[in-house]
C-alpha cells in the first residue's frame, strides 16, 4: 500500500469516528475562527494538517450546516486570498476565498479567535 493510500485509510477511520460521535452542542457564530476536521481531499482542495485539523473562518449558517473558508499560512497576495491582519496568529494567515465549503457541526473542534466586525468582509 502506498503512503497516500495509508493516509486516506487513516482519514476514513477518522470520518467513522466523527460520524458516530455525539453531536457537539456548543454555539457557533459567524466571524469565528475555529479548528475543524477537514481530512484528506482531492487535488488542490485544502486538507487538514496534523490530526486532520485546519482552521476555518465561519461565514454564516446555511440550514443545519456552516459556510466556511479555510485558512492558510502560505497565502499569496492575489484576489483568491484575504489576509487577516487583526488577529495575532503565530504566522501571517489568510482565508482562501476559492475554497469555500459547507461543514457539519460534527467537524468543529474548538474556537481560536473571532474576527473583528470591521475586518469581516
Amino acid at each position: 500500500m502506498s503512503a497516500s493510500n495509508a493516509i486516506f485509510d487513516e482519514w476514513n477511520e477518522e470520518k467513522k469516528v466523527i460520524h458516530v460521535a455525539v453531536k457537539r452542542n456548543f454555539p457557533i457564530h459567524h466571524r469565528e475562527v475555529r479548528y475543524v476536521k477537514l481530512g484528506i481531499n482531492i487535488g488542490y482542495e485544502q486538507n487538514g494538517k496534523s490530526a486532520f485539523l485546519r482552521p476555518v473562518l465561519v461565514l454564516s449558517k446555511v440550514g443545519s450546516m456552516w459556510f466556511c473558508l479555510p485558512l492558510t499560512t502560505k497565502g499569496k497576495y492575489n484576489k483568491r486570498y484575504h489576509h487577516i491582519n487583526s488577529i495575532d496568529f503565530r504566522k501571517s494567515s489568510a482565508v482562501i476565498l476559492s475554497q469555500a465549503r459547507t461543514l457539519d457541526r460534527a467537524r468543529f473542534i474548538r474556537q481560536i479567535a473571532t474576527l473583528p466586525a470591521q475586518e469581516f468582509f
